[in-house]
C-alpha cells in the first residue's frame, strides 16, 4: 500500500532531455552485427555501459508507450533489490524483522528518488542487483567451482551495467573477512582472500583498461584540469556532502555544484571521517552488519568522490544508491541492539517519515521543467539550470526568454557550454558569424574533444576569411573523429576548402 501511494503516478512520468533521450530515442537498433559491435566499443552519454544500454534498447523494442515501461522497469529493479537485500541479509545471519526493516527503510529513502524515477538511473539500479547477488551468494558459499563462476559472471554484469562496479571484489574480500571474524590487518586472510578472487580483481583491472580505451576523454566530455591536492580535497569534500545528503535529504536536486575551492577545515573533518570510518570497519568487536555496511558506503563511494572525474559532478543522489545502503545498514545494525519490539516500531516510523519525503520528492521528476525549475527554487544563480531552461524555452520556441536564459547562465559561469552552443548556434541563425565564432572558441575550451566543435569552427573561420584558423580547426575535428561518417565529413570540407581556396 505504500508503494502504491508513494509511485502511483511514476509511469506517468516523461522522457526527460537529461541523458534519457540518449538512451532511449537516438538509438539505431537493428540487432546484428553492427549493433552488437557498437554495444561494446561505443560509450553512450560519455560512458561505457553496455548491459544497462542493452536494457534501454529492449524496452524501446515496444514502440507503443514505451516511455512507461522504463519507469516501471526501474520501479521493478528497486523492488527486486529489497528482495534481494532481505536474501542477502539473512544468508548473514541477521534476524528477519532486522533485515526487513532495514531494506525498507532504504527502499523509501528520498535520496534514491534520482536513479527510480529518472530513466538513465537505470545503470544504478542493474549494478546493486548483480551486486547484492554476488554478495548474497558469496556470504551462502562462495568455495565451489559452480559458485565462483556465477560469481564472476555476476560481477561482469555488474561493471558492464556501471564500471564503478570495479570495486566489488574489494567488497566481497571484505565480506569473507568479516563472515570468518577476521580482521583487515591480518595479512594471513586478507591474502587468501584476494588469492581465492584473484580472478575477479583481474576483471575490474581489465575492465578499466576498457573504459578508458572506450570512453572520451577517460567518460568526461569536460576537460579536468584539476591538481593532486585539489581531487584529494574535493574527494573529502564529497564524502560530507554525501553523508549529510543521506542524513537531511530536505533540499535534494540533483545538479549539486563542485566546490571552487574547499577550505582546510572541510578537508581536515572529511578525512578524519574517512579515517574513522575505515577504522570502524576494521574493529572486530562492531557488529557484522555494521562492519559491512561502512566497507560499503566507502567503497562504493570511492569511484565517484573524484579523484579521477567520471561525471559531471562529484556528489549525486544516484551515487548513493549502493552506499546509501551501507549507511542504511550502520543504522540498522546498531539500533538492533534494541528489544525487538522498540526496534520495529522505530524503524516503522523512520521508514513512514522517509515515504512522505520520497512522495514530495518524486514529483520534481514528472517533466524536465519540473527537474530544472526545482534547482533553480534551490539555487536561483545555477548556471546549469538556468542553460537548461534556456534549452526548453528555445524547443517551444521562445527565443527571446532562451536567450535571456542563456545570458543569465553565461553571467554565472562564462564558460557553460550548453549557453555557449546554444547561443552560437541562435547567432549563425542570424547570421551573426562573428558573435558565434566566439561563443564556439569557448565551447572548444571544454569539449575540446568533440569533432563537431572543430567542424562548426572551421565553417564560421571561413565565412569570417579566416582560412588559416578555419584550415586549423577542420584538422583538428578530423584528429577527434570517432566515426566513419565524421571522417568523411571533415576530409570533404578540409577538400572544400582547397578547392574554393584555389
Amino acid at each position: 500500500m505504500l508503494v502504491v501511494w508513494v509511485f502511483q503516478d511514476l509511469t506517468q512520468f516523461q522522457l526527460l532531455l537529461y541523458d534519457d533521450v540518449d538512451y532511449v530515442t537516438h538509438r539505431k537498433l537493428g540487432w546484428n552485427l553492427v549493433y552488437w559491435i557498437d554495444l561494446i566499443s561505443k560509450p553512450v552519454v560519455n560512458l561505457w555501459h553496455p548491459a544497462t544500454v542493452l536494457s534501454h534498447d529492449i524496452c524501446a523494442l515496444w514502440k507503443d508507450g514505451y516511455s512507461w515501461k522504463h519507469h516501471a522497469l526501474n520501479l521493478l529493479l528497486h523492488a527486486a533489490n529489497v528482495v534481494l537485500i532481505i536474501w542477502w541479509l539473512r544468508q548473514l545471519g541477521l534476524a528477519l524483522y532486522v533485515a526487513l526493516a532495514v531494506s525498507l527503510l532504504w527502499f523509501f529513502h528520498p535520496v534514491l528518488v534520482e536513479p527510480v524515477a529518472w530513466v538513465s538511473g537505470r545503470k544504478d539500479l542493474l549494478v546493486a542487483l548483480f551486486s547484492i547477488l554476488a554478495l548474497g551468494l558469496a556470504a551462502k558459499s562462495d568455495d565451489g567451482i559452480k559458485a565462483r563462476m556465477v560469481i564472476f559472471f555476476l560481477v561482469l554484469a555488474a561493471v558492464c551495467s556501471k564500471p564503478v562496479a570495479v570495486v566489488l571484489p574489494a567488497v566481497l574480500v571484505f565480506q569473507s573477512l568479516v563472515v570468518s571474524n577476521k580482521n583487515a590487518w591480518d595479512r594471513a586472510a586478507l591474502y587468501q582472500g584476494f588469492k581465492k578472487h584473484g580472478e575477479l580483481f583481474l576483471l575490474s583491472l581489465g575492465i578499466v583498461l576498457v573504459t578508458l580505451m572506450f570512453q572520451a576523454d577517460g567518460g568526461q566530455a569536460v576537460v579536468d584540469a584539476r591538481t593532486l591536492p585539489e581531487r584529494l580535497a574535493s574527494a573529502l569534500w564529497a564524502v560530507l556532502r554525501s553523508l549529510k545528503l543521506w542524513v537531511m535529504p530536505y533540499d535534494l536536486h540533483t545538479a549539486y555544484d563542485d566546490p571552487e575551492h574547499v577550505h582546510v577545515v572541510f578537508v581536515i573533518a572529511g578525512l578524519m571521517t574517512v579515517m574513522a570510518l575505515g577504522l570502524l570497519a576494521c574493529w572486530n568487536r562492531l557488529p557484522l552488519i555494521v562492519r559491512i555496511g561502512l566497507a560499503l558506503f566507502l567503497l562504493f563511494l570511492l569511484p565517484t568522490m573524484g579523484l579521477v572525474r567520471a561525471g559531471n559532478h562529484l556528489v549525486a543522489d544516484r551515487y548513493l544508491y549502493l552506499p546509501g545502503l551501507g549507511l542504511t545498514l550502520v543504522l540498522g545494525g546498531i539500533l538492533s541492539l534494541l528489544k525487538p519490539r522498540v526496534f520495529v516500531l522505530l524503524f516503522m516510523f523512520l521508514t513512514l517519515g522517509a515515504a512522505v519525503f520520497t512522495k514530495y520528492q518524486r514529483q520534481h521528476w514528472r517533466d524536465t521543467r519540473a527537474v530544472f525549475s526545482r534547482i533553480l527554487d534551490i539555487e536561483p544563480k545555477h548556471s546549469y539550470a538556468l542553460a537548461q531552461m534556456g534549452s526548453l524555452e528555445r524547443i517551444a520556441g521562445n527565443k527571446e526568454l532562451a536567450q535571456n536564459y542563456f545570458l543569465k547562465a553565461l553571467g554565472e559561469d562564462a564558460g557553460s557550454p550548453i549557453a555557449n552552443w546554444n547561443l552560437g548556434d541562435m547567432e549563425i541563425e542570424e547570421n551573426n558569424y562573428a558573435a558565434a565564432y566566439k561563443h564556439y572558441l569557448t565551447l572548444a575550451k571544454l569539449w575540446g574533444g568533440e569533432a563537431w566543435v572543430h567542424e562548426n569552427l572551421a565553417k564560421l573561420a571561413w565565412n569570417l576569411q579566416l582560412y588559416a584558423e578555419a584550415k586549423s580547426h577542420a584538422e583538428r575535428g578530423l584528429a577527434c573523429a570517432k566515426t566513419p561518417s565524421k571522417l568523411n565529413d571533415l576530409e570533404t570540407l578540409l577538400q572544400d576548402f582547397e578547392v574554393r581556396k584555389r
